[in-house]
């Protein structure tokens, strides 16, 4: 995959995040995000990151010990967790 391309999956995903935000903060009192399984989204998030950074063989093995916190920090910005 090259550089564009990981440019756009990334800006589709920060896109979707950030419409999720402001769709909670425009109107909290929706049942739009209870209606996804937060332990499933954290479950799936998780999966796709350990690929990802087993991909980056380039990081010492540090990287998946920082992992599960740095999950947790951008799954309560965007409301997630």
């Amino acid at each position: 995959m090259g550089k564009n391309s990981n440019l756009k999956i990334l800006a589709r995903f920060i896109a979707l995040g950030v419409a999720h935000k402001v769709g909670q903060l425009i109107n909290p009192n929706s049942l739009y995000a209870e209606k996804y399984d937060k332990e499933e989204i954290r479950k799936e998030v998780k999966s796709e990151t350990i690929k990802e950074l087993n991909r980056r063989e380039h990081l010492d093995e540090s990287k998946f010990d920082i992992m599960d916190q740095e999950i947790d920090k951008s799954l309560k910005e965007i409301g997630l967790y």
